[in-house]
């Protein structure tokens, strides 16, 4: 299906964008993400990444359950760094 693809695209696109969040707050022992944003995105896309594979969209269920795992390494730091 196209629509696999598109939203495979679209979500590498936005775990990239996350990455360099995850380094700074790294680095500078600070997490500029609020606990209850990081905890609700990790919630939502865990959600989304099980709907996709009922949808039998598995690129996007795969890159849904990565980005979970960044948001989870945000909240973690957020509660870490606090």
């Amino acid at each position: 299906m196209w629509q696999d693809y598109l939203i495979l695209i679209c979500n590498i696109v936005f775990s990239y964008a996350l990455i360099p969040t995850i380094i700074h707050n790294y680095k500078k022992k600070r997490s500029s993400v609020q606990v209850q944003t990081a905890f609700l995105t990790t919630l939502g896309l865990v959600v989304v990444g099980a709907t996709y594979i009922t949808l039998k969209l598995y690129l996007s269920t795969a890159i849904s359950f990565v980005m979970a795992l960044l948001w989870l390494i945000l909240l973690i730091q957020s509660i870490s760094y606090k």
